[in-house]
Parts: C-alpha cells; sequence; structure tokens
C-alpha cells in the first residue's frame, strides 16, 4: 500500500516544502526546451516515493535489466510506471543503493510526469561529494554544448529512506529534441566501444531513430576515420569540430578524467542525420572535479588520441580549452558548486546509504573548482 502525504513529510522529515516549483511547471507546457525544467532547478531537492512489491524486487535481483511495474509517488501525485535498475561500476541491488530508471509510459501508455517520459535517479554511490555531474553538466550547458540536465531528489523505497539521488535528464527523443531532429540513431560508447574499425558492435543502441538500420551508420562512421588521407577535414565532415572539441575541452577543464579522454568512456554518439554530421554528447561525469587533465595528455580515445597526433588538431583543441576556461570564469561554475553544495550538505551528510564520507569529498571538489582557473592559468 502506498504511504499517504502526511507519512511521506514524516519521512523526509519535514523537508516536503521544496517539493513543488508551480512557476517552472506552468512554464513547461507545450514547450519541449523547458520539458521538466523543474526537476533540474538550482537550489532545489524534490521527495518522490516509489512502491515495488516484494516479488518484483526479487525479480530485478536475478534480472536487473528487465523493467518490473511499480508505483511513483511525488506530493499527491501517483503514476504507474514501469522500473528497472542500470549502472556498471556503479550498479547496486536494493539492498544497497540502487541507481534506477523510470518509464511513465510502459505500463499506463500515453501518459508522463509533467512532459516527461523517462527518469534517470543515479545512486551517486562513487561520488562522495555528490557535486560532480551537476557541476559538470552545468559546465557542458555554459559552453553551449549538447548535455544532460541534473537535479536532486531525496527517495523513499517501500516506506524506506534511500537517501539523496540524482536526476540526470535521460538521453531519449526528449532528450535529443532540445538539441537535433530526433531522427537519426543514439549510442552509447565506452567498455570497448570507441570510433574504430570492428568496434560498432560494442555500442549500445539507446534510441533508434527513423533514418536507416542502427549500427551500420556508425560501422561507416568508424570505416571514415580510419586513416583517410585528410584526418582533418574528415573530421570536419563527420563531426562538428568545435562542438566536439568544446566537449573535450570541458572534460579537461573539469578533470574529467573518466571521459572519453582519459578512458574511451562515458560517452553517447547521436547520428544527426539532417545536419549530415555526429554528435559527441558527455555521459556518466560522476568522477568529474578530481583529476588535472592537461590539453597535451596522451589520450586513450581514438579521435582524441588522433587529434593530438594531428597539428591543426591540437592547436584547434588548445584553443577550445582556453574558451572553456573563459566559460568556467564567467559562468562561475565554482560559485555553482558552492550554492549545491549548500543546498544538498545536510542531506548528502545524513545519507545512510553513501559509500564514500560526504563532507571531505565534497572540500576536496570545491577546493578542486575553486583553483582550477588559477591551476590552469
Amino acid at each position: 500500500m502506498l504511504l499517504g502525504c502526511a507519512a511521506l513529510d514524516d519521512l523526509f522529515d519535514g523537508r516536503h516544502a521544496d517539493n513543488a516549483a508551480p512557476a517552472l511547471i506552468a512554464e513547461e507546457v507545450g514547450s519541449a526546451p523547458a520539458r521538466g525544467a523543474f526537476l533540474y532547478e538550482p537550489g532545489t531537492v524534490l521527495d518522490f516515493a516509489l512502491e515495488v512489491s516484494e516479488r518484483d524486487v526479487a525479480a530485478l535481483g536475478s534480472d536487473p535489466r528487465t523493467p518490473v511495474p511499480g508505483t511513483f509517488t511525488w506530493g499527491s501525485e501517483s503514476y504507474p510506471v514501469s522500473v528497472h535498475l542500470k549502472g556498471n561500476e556503479s550498479f547496486r541491488d536494493f539492498a544497497g543503493k540502487p541507481s534506477l530508471k523510470v518509464d511513465f509510459q510502459e505500463q499506463a501508455g500515453d501518459t508522463s510526469f509533467h512532459g516527461v517520459r523517462r527518469l534517470t535517479l543515479n545512486n551517486m554511490v562513487q561520488d562522495g561529494s555528490m557535486l560532480a555531474e551537476a557541476g559538470a553538466y552545468g559546465f557542458y550547458a555554459a559552453m553551449g554544448l549538447a548535455a544532460p540536465r541534473h537535479g536532486y531528489a531525496r527517495l523513499i523505497i517501500n516506506g524506506e529512506p534511500y537517501g539523496l539521488y540524482g536526476i540526470v535528464e535521460t538521453p531519449d527523443e526528449q532528450f535529443l529534441d532540445r538539441f537535433v531532429s530526433d531522427e537519426g540513431n543514439l549510442y552509447s560508447g565506452g567498455y570497448g566501444g570507441d570510433v574504430s574499425i570492428g568496434n560498432a558492435e560494442n555500442f549500445d543502441l539507446e534510441e533508434a531513430g527513423d533514418a536507416g538500420a542502427p549500427f551500420a551508420d556508425l560501422e561507416a562512421l568508424c570505416e571514415a576515420m580510419d586513416r583517410p588521407t585528410d584526418w582533418w577535414e574528415a573530421l570536419n565532415e563527420h563531426f562538428d569540430r568545435p562542438a566536439l572539441l568544446g566537449m573535450w575541452a570541458v572534460e579537461i577543464v573539469s578533470g574529467q578524467g573518466d571521459g572519453y579522454l582519459g578512458w574511451a568512456n562515458n560517452f553517447l554518439l547521436y547520428d544527426d542525420v539532417g545536419a549530415g554530421r555526429w554528435v559527441m554528447i558527455p555521459w556518466g561525469a560522476d568522477q568529474a572535479l578530481r583529476t588535472d587533465m592537461r590539453p597535451d595528455g596522451e589520450w586513450r580515445g581514438n579521435l582524441a588520441s588522433a587529434c593530438m597526433a594531428n597539428p591543426p588538431c591540437a592547436v584547434a583543441l588548445r584553443a577550445r580549452v582556453d574558451d572553456a576556461l573563459d566559460v568556467w570564469q564567467e559562468a562561475d561554475i565554482p560559485g555553482l558548486l558552492e550554492s549545491e553544495a549548500d543546498t544538498i550538505r545536510a542531506d548528502c551528510e545524513d545519507d545512510v546509504r553513501t559509500e564514500i564520507p560526504c563532507r571531505y569529498t565534497q572540500d576536496k571538489v570545491l577546493e578542486f573548482a575553486a583553483g582550477r582557473l588559477l591551476q590552469m592559468r
């Protein structure tokens, strides 16, 4: 049985007042770019509850990627949903702190949560500060690059507090709507998936478009970027070069050592058939804000490694790093992080399911951010 609103208020320790953002909810109606904006409003922590039967909790224990039914509650609103577990290194089951995908349409057809079809709730167990994704994705956005939005929620599962979660915008057709046409295929790379011959099969298909068979386009990209006569021009033909180098520059400045440059990891590739070019999109930025990366590093991502061996590309990347440093200062990313740290500090420190002490890790992240500009210049 679902908990009543009064019972939820007790579990959320009187913090339920942060749970509404009516101005943003009104703003989102009929506007795809603003859809779900209240979920990602800085300075806000929402309160969610999820009910999943014991039988279905057990089913997810043996088959975590196959969705099961559940009920999602926000304030006085309840929705039938489908739920499954997510994550690789951060994967946890219900005995710990699971990361979750919540779908509002699989159980109820043409239904949404204030215009949002899916929620991604990250457990943040590998980021004791619980700030890395908020800071990194905010930085990408300030650079004008395609990246998910980020917010926070306290989560109750079957009446038990599961702590603070990161709400990360789900990379699906609604996300793509904010940046590009949604006709192409969207893939996730990492764990062996990179732009090289024979590697397309190591990607996962996140969203299938209408413009061609999945993976055929990705295989063609891998072949096209395999030792072309003029690599710099080939990069321009198949990617928006300033956007691609801008993404890598943000990885460098934000110290995202577990991203495309450092490990050929945590990235999405989208075939923007309307523009005739591919878009690389960041994902899994929970290890940002801790690694002293430099623009002349030895990168593992195949495209980035080839860039450093190509003088025009290496020079252009350094210029984009300078652009990113300007944005870091102008957008006051350290100030954004300080503000979000103030917002979540009590929840971060009270989270009994976290695995890394909050205060020490937050202090280290804030110290990194405060000194990054001077460190790089």
